[in-house]
């Protein structure tokens, strides 16, 4: 006990560091308005149209940039100014949300148009979280990072907390331009925590006027590929996570399962999705300061990952909105461990220059099956409904998760 309490104050010490206090500050108050945004458009396409394929056109929409310039854009983190990167794509976002927010409030409903800003965001956004990933160890000592990991995702998933039930209630008091005006402040005040943060000049990326000395960005997205495919635990990891993430669809659809089979409205939804983001704070806070993960992080990150799948099938056998809330909670929780585990021990063995090409290429990797799931889960709802599909979500991702459990290399990933 006092262990945990001891670990737990050393996690919220790091925000006496300016850095990276700035940093959390950013992240927390643009997921706050990142979460109320995924409520409210949501909820408008689907209110709108009642049609589930409509959210898989929009599920799949928001993948289309990063399989098509995600490693690209890794490549360009590497060779730039991180910070940089991420305070022109936080502005940009703002803007694109606020444009969108002017078109709902005067036009209404233009599912053409929905699309082409919300692929804007995307693409933005592309180049925004492979910076966001590499520039941590920037900011922190290594032995810090699980840490300041947890505290990030914890307090950005406490924002989803309040921002998903927000989000409900924004669309019954103000509308969907409520909501959406939300988010594009919330992105620029990001972008102004991300402008003041200083980095140390032996820490920063090399200057601009030393491109000429460079490759090209194709030379540059090779080597990425090269050093992921000599780390054969790490490439076991990542191709693992495109098989997983296929069953992911069902997250797009908790909208369906909510009103088809609890029969709730948007505020039951609201719920669902924010007690999942509180799970995730919760494992956040559990993996820094209680059960040390990252010892053993190839053996714990499967576990997790599978036992993932249970809850979801829970939520279909007992069709109950507290039931449903605590398999919710259930899944924030696993996901976090997964995640900051996995992340910290990325930051800790991949070189500084290697970092964004890595996480661009995870983040392409580990999404490309994604949109192909949004489609196949989508035509299960409407051929046979909603339950079946959550149910084969949820065994394919615990057969899978453990699965890895049978590799050698991946059970010893990471370890000291």
């Amino acid at each position: 006990m006092n262990d945990s309490d001891s670990s737990s104050s050393h996690s919220f010490r790091l925000l006496g560091k300016r850095n990276f206090a700035l940093l959390w500050i950013g992240a927390v108050v643009s997921a706050s308005g990142f979460y109320v945004g995924n409520v409210v458009i949501e909820w408008f396409i689907y209110a709108s149209s009642h049609d589930a394929l409509y959210l898989t056109i929009l599920g799949v929409i928001e993948f289309v940039p990063i399989l098509s310039i995600g490693i690209i854009a890794g490549a360009l983190v590497d060779r730039h100014d991180r910070r940089h990167l991420m305070i022109a794509s936080d502005l940009a976002r703002a803007a694109t949300l606020g444009a969108l927010a002017a078109y709902v409030l005067i036009l209404g409903f233009n599912l053409p148009v929905i699309l082409i800003l919300m692929f804007a965001i995307a693409a933005f956004g592309t180049v925004f979280n492979p910076s966001s990933g590499a520039i941590l160890p920037s900011l922190l000592n290594k032995d810090d990072l699980p840490d300041g990991n947890g505290l990030l995702e914890a307090g950005t998933t406490a924002a989803g907390f309040i921002g998903s039930p927000l989000g409900g209630a924004l669309i019954l008091v103000v509308g969907v331009g409520g909501g959406l005006i939300y988010n594009s402040a919330t992105f620029a005040i990001s972008a102004l925590m991300i402008a003041l943060i200083t980095i140390p000049v032996a820490l920063n990326r090399k200057p601009e006027d030393s491109e000429s000395e460079k490759g090209s960005l194709l030379s540059d997205v090779k080597a990425g590929f090269r050093f992921l495919r000599e780390q054969r635990a790490l490439l076991t990891l990542t191709l693992a996570s495109m098989v997983l993430n296929f069953f992911t669809f069902y997250l797009l659809y908790v909208v369906v399962f909510v009103s088809n089979v609890l029969h709730a409205g948007p505020a039951v939804f609201g719920l669902v999705v924010g007690v999942q983001s509180a799970g995730y704070a919760v494992g956040a806070l559990l993996l820094v300061g209680r059960l040390k993960m990252g010892r053993r992080p190839g053996v714990w990150i499967p576990v997790a990952w599978g036992l993932s799948g249970l809850p979801l099938i829970i939520m279909i056998l007992i069709p109950l909105v507290p039931i449903a809330m605590v398999c919710a909670v259930t899944m924030g929780v696993l996901s976090a461990l997964v995640n900051i585990t996995f992340v910290s021990t990325v930051q800790k063995i991949v070189p500084d220059e290697f970092l964004g090409r890595y996480f661009a290429i995870d983040q392409a990797g580990g999404y490309s099956m994604i949109p192909a799931g949004l489609v196949v889960g989508g035509l299960l709802i409407v051929t046979v409904g909603v339950g079946v599909a959550f149910v084969l979500a949820g065994a394919g991702t615990l057969v899978i998760g453990l699965g890895l459990l049978l590799s050698s290399s991946v059970r010893s990933w990471g370890r000291p």
